[in-house]
């Protein structure tokens, strides 16, 4: 009966210190994978396959783009009647946003014809130009603007989307 007794309690004391050492571990998970980021790619057209045919990329390089725009906008902003303009320039087509004067007695469809005509006086290459006075279409054109000047990728801006916008109106 002792031996069964501490046959007994062995087998006990075997168990209990094999839940111990051996339930009680944590389970190993595997690490969290990393997500894999691309490396970063230029939005250039000057990157690109160099047998590409220019005349079928919509949109032109950010850099150029960019300039353009910021030289179309200080002609914009010496016509009268405008206080503050915004404009994004992909490929031939110029978006530009008119912040008009309230003060001044100013007729809307003067003023951007007095736009259209400067800006195509010194943008020739410019096949479309597209001109608004809305508020929220403004918005939409300064905040491209600000993502252009903080290195954001011109293909991160849906331009068809805009362009149906400024048809709408």
């Amino acid at each position: 009966m002792y031996a069964k007794k501490s046959a007994y309690i062995l087998l006990s004391f075997i168990f209990l210190v094999s839940l111990i050492f051996g339930g009680c571990t944590a389970a190993e998970k595997p690490a969290p994978q990393q997500p894999v980021t691309p490396e970063p790619v230029a939005d250039d057209i000057d990157n690109r396959n160099q047998n590409e045919d220019p005349e079928n990329n919509k949109y032109q390089s950010q850099p150029a783009s960019n300039d353009q725009a910021i030289k179309i906008a200080s002609i914009v902003d010496d016509v009268p009647g405008v206080v503050k303009s915004q404009v994004v320039v992909a490929g031939s087509t110029a978006y530009i946003g008119l912040d008009l004067n309230s003060n001044m007695n100013v007729n809307e469809s003067e003023v951007k014809k007095m736009v259209d005509d400067k800006v195509r006086n010194e943008n020739p290459n410019l096949n479309s130009l597209y001109i608004t006075t809305d508020p929220d279409t403004i918005e939409r054109l300064r905040d491209i603007n600000q993502g252009i000047a903080e290195g954001k990728p011109s293909s991160t801006y849906d331009f068809d989307a805009l362009e149906e916008n400024f048809k709408k109106q």
